[in-house]
């Protein structure tokens, strides 16, 4: 049953958000990804949609039962791997996105948190480029294999797969991340907690160099704290509120903006 919480927002954002394919947004940065990335279909989307129908498919077939273990939550249980992509997978709109704003930051590198099966790290490493290496960690090992090993089948081998607490593979991935322009896709253990956590410890290692996509930012009370709270960090310039993500920019000299944008 959908959260009323998660209702309200949905109801707020369709009356407070403007802008639709980038009419009257004044921020020529913005405005570029509204009119060209957030609200484009490129000529180019159709070949990484196919790859990663083709990989989806594959796991909607896979009848076979996987142990999960839930750090976020400390749970421990078995799944179908077809219901999980139907579960928990990005859908394609979304995955989309992630490969557009991937292609167009252009980022050294790029660090998924919540891999699951890895739709959507197909989608961020296709986006991005092959020569441009994705770091992609999942609490659930058999998740983790399991992805691995259906990228790879898949002709997707800029991937490194982690497994592990995101907590524990932190300082890891603040040692890689230093000094690159990254782009970092925060969806997992979604609690006000963890996401301001994971946040205020990447932002303690980037330059004004840094997109960060928060995956659900308005699932529950606590992820919109968290959002609301992020937003008016000093160091963030630019967020665009997508209602499902949230946007953010590092950007060095820009003035603070906030939109909240139709998608």
């Amino acid at each position: 049953m959908m959260h009323i919480h998660y209702i309200s927002k949905c109801v707020q954002h369709f009356v407070k958000a403007k802008h639709w394919r980038g009419f009257g947004i004044h921020s020529p940065y913005v405005y570029h990804l509204q009119r060209h990335v957030i609200s484009s279909d490129k000529l180019n989307d159709k070949e990484i949609r196919q790859r990663v129908r083709k990989y989806r498919k594959e796991l909607l077939r896979n009848k076979c039962r996987i142990p999960l273990n839930d750090l976020g939550t400390g749970t421990a249980k078995d799944g179908v791997v077809a219901k999980i992509v139907r579960r928990a997978a990005i859908d394609e709109k979304s995955g989309m996105l992630l490969s557009r704003l991937a292609a167009d930051y252009k980022p050294d590198m790029v660090i998924e948190f919540g891999t699951s099966l890895g739709v959507g790290t197909a989608y961020l490493a296709l986006g991005s480029g092959m020569d441009v290496p994705v770091v992609t960690i999942e609490g659930s090992s058999e998740c983790t294999k399991l992805a691995e090993s259906t990228l790879v089948k898949h002709g997707i081998e800029n991937v490194k797969l982690l497994s592990g607490a995101f907590d524990d593979l932190m300082p890891n991935i603040l040692d890689i991340i230093r000094g690159k322009r990254v782009m970092v896709y925060l969806d997992g253990n979604h609690t006000y907690e963890a996401t301001m956590r994971y946040f205020n410890n990447l932002l303690s290692v980037a330059d004004n160099n840094m997109m960060v996509v928060l995956d659900d930012i308005h699932l529950h009370s606590g992820m919109s704290k968290a959002w609301r709270e992020i937003c008016q960090i000093d160091r963030v310039t630019t967020t665009i509120d997508l209602m499902r993500m949230g946007i953010v920019v590092l950007r060095s000299g820009a003035q603070k903006e906030q939109y909240i944008l139709r998608w």
